[in-house]
């Protein structure tokens, strides 16, 4: 006789997971787009382990990357690019869900270059830069600009940060050929392509006064007179600063007053005493020159 059968048992299959929903893709900077989604368990399905993702920028879709959170960052990507995203849903048995719906994100334009780069203020040992700067639609805010000074034309070192559209650099050497560009980076870090190189060359220092004559005028009093001397290129001269010693040499140590003309009366001097006097010219930028020849007097 034949055996008798078994009970007949039945199983019902678990579901696959759903797909994602609620797919966001922002443009977080040029180079960087982040996804968001939602997950949709399926109602006795199993526990989502881990999503992917994938990117197409107008061919098939490819996977770039497995994450087991709900966001993604996706970074190094190309300015001003369209990039198409499908997350798929992963469960704890590694079943696939459908692809999500798919999503498109352009990434943001690079900043613009700084736009016309302009001296200011040009003296021996600083000088100004003054530029111009607009974002592109779409693009982030500025954050900052870099300076780049040196005296040969590519290869410049980066000289200072600045916050807005000006810079000035204390650090040049007079009389000296010095080529300048900025760049502009944006709240993203983002670096712009370089300005047109700028081309400055710095004003000579000032001359030393020379003619320098002290004359005693009495045993309280003595007049000091010198000529001015501008370099070729230099800036006008603002004011003398006049020192005195008893000693020599004269220094800067030695100072006693500072004049707009070109002589000085001393009437602080004592009878039968040598006196050593010397003076240095300031130009209108306050860039002072070596001091003059020492001239001697000695009141009666």
């Amino acid at each position: 006789m034949p055996s008798p059968m078994s009970p007949v048992v039945s199983a019902t299959t678990l579901p696959l997971p759903n797909s994602p929903t609620t797919v966001v893709a922002t443009p977080a900077s040029p180079t960087k787009i982040t996804l968001t989604w939602k997950e949709m368990l399926q109602p006795g399905g199993l526990a989502i382990a881990n999503y992917q993702v994938y990117q197409s920028t107008g061919g098939a879709f490819t996977k770039i990357a497995t994450t087991t959170t709900t966001t993604y960052n996706n970074m190094s990507l190309a300015p001003n690019t369209t990039y198409s995203y499908q997350i798929v849903a992963v469960d704890s048995a590694l079943d696939d869900s459908a692809p999500s719906n798919p999503i498109s994100s352009t990434t943001m334009p690079m900043p613009p270059a700084p736009a016309n780069l302009n001296p200011g203020t040009v003296a021996a040992t600083k000088f100004t830069l003054t530029w111009q700067w607009t974002a592109a639609p779409g693009g982030l805010p500025i954050s900052r600009f870099y300076i780049y000074c040196g005296t040969t034309p590519a290869g410049q070192p980066q000289v200072g940060t600045a916050l807005n559209e000006t810079y000035t650099y204390t650090s040049a050497i007079a009389a000296t050929t010095y080529y300048c560009y900025v760049e502009a980076v944006d709240t993203g870090n983002d670096d712009s392509p370089p300005s047109a190189n700028l081309v400055i060359t710095t004003a000579p220092m000032p001359n030393a006064p020379t003619n320098v004559v002290a004359t005693a005028n009495g045993d309280t009093k003595v007049t000091v007179t010198w000529t001015e001397t501008v370099p070729q290129g230099g800036l006008p001269v603002a004011n003398y600063k006049i020192y005195r010693s008893t000693t020599l040499p004269v220094t800067t140590a030695n100072y006693v007053a500072t004049r707009t003309t070109l002589s000085y009366i001393d009437t602080t001097v004592l009878a039968g005493k040598t006196y050593y006097y010397a003076i240095s010219a300031i130009d209108s930028s306050q860039d002072a020159s070596p001091l003059s020849a020492t001239a001697t007097v000695t009141t009666p």
